[in-house]
């Protein structure tokens, strides 16, 4: 409409770093369980699991937004 302010908006980016976990086939195991459970992937319930434990050390604030999984995470 004419006179309005025009909307704005702001993105947010974030680096996202890569890590290597080597887990037991006795961890994997549990992990890919517990993932299945909860209706994740593999991947996702790690980092699911790794936010969780940061924030209840409170290494991670809860107001940090998490970033989006990738589509098809590979397990």
């Amino acid at each position: 409409m004419l006179g309005e302010e025009p909307s704005t908006f702001s993105l947010r980016f974030s680096k996202v770093e890569r890590v290597r976990v080597e887990l037991e086939s006795a961890e994997y195991q549990a992990l890919a369980q517990l993932a299945e459970r909860e209706l994740r992937q593999v991947p996702s319930q790690l980092r699911h699991l790794l936010r969780e434990e940061l924030k209840r050390t409170g290494l991670l604030d809860d107001g940090d937004e998490p970033v989006q999984p990738r589509t098809g995470d590979a397990a």
